[in-house]
């Protein structure tokens, strides 16, 4: 630390630099070199992620399984937005049979939209893939306050074994997907 601090070690340092100036931009190169691999590892780590969201076996997906189009819905019960991009996203999966459409459960709209992911996803996991999309149907079209009574009438409508689903609800596996 004293070494730094002394005078002429400066002196000596600026005469060393004025004298090989290369040094300077050796020093540049290096560090930009270590930025750039900073970055690179920082990207892959964000492509892989990105990657595992695109390739979930485990995530509901709509339209051609091959698509070169890979579209992945966040969505919430609860969100009148993504209600009403329901249908046009349904539109254009029947227009362009080149998409593949994941869709992520993503209840960040209170209780309401936590209970309506567990029993989507619980069903998924009981009753299959045909019957989320049911439910997942009807919910992003329902109006109503989002109940364990309204998703068991719900439930019930599609012929589903409510009991097995609620049971299922707070399961680790459920709590994962979501």
């Amino acid at each position: 630390e004293k070494a730094y601090s002394d005078p002429a070690f400066g002196e000596a340092v600026r005469a060393y630099l004025l004298e090989n100036p290369q040094v300077i931009v050796e020093a540049m190169d290096e560090y930009q070199a270590n930025q750039q691999e900073i970055e690179a590892k920082k990207f892959e780590q964000t492509l892989s992620e990105k990657l595992d969201v695109l390739h979930d076996p485990s995530a509901p997906f709509a339209g051609n399984p091959d698509g070169e189009i890979v579209i992945v819905e966040f969505f919430d019960y609860n969100c009148g937005y993504c209600k009403r991009a329901h249908g046009e996203v349904a539109k254009l999966l029947e227009t362009d049979g080149n998409i593949k459409l994941v869709v992520k459960e993503f209840p960040i709209l209170g209780e309401q939209s936590l209970l309506a992911s567990r029993f989507a996803v619980a069903t998924k996991q009981v009753a299959g893939d045909d019957a989320y999309k049911q439910l997942n149907d009807a919910l992003m079209a329902f109006n109503g306050a989002v109940t364990l009574p309204a998703l068991r009438r719900l439930g019930e409508s599609f012929d589903l074994d409510v009991a097995a689903i609620e049971a299922e609800m707070e399961s680790d596996a459920v709590t994962q997907e979501i």
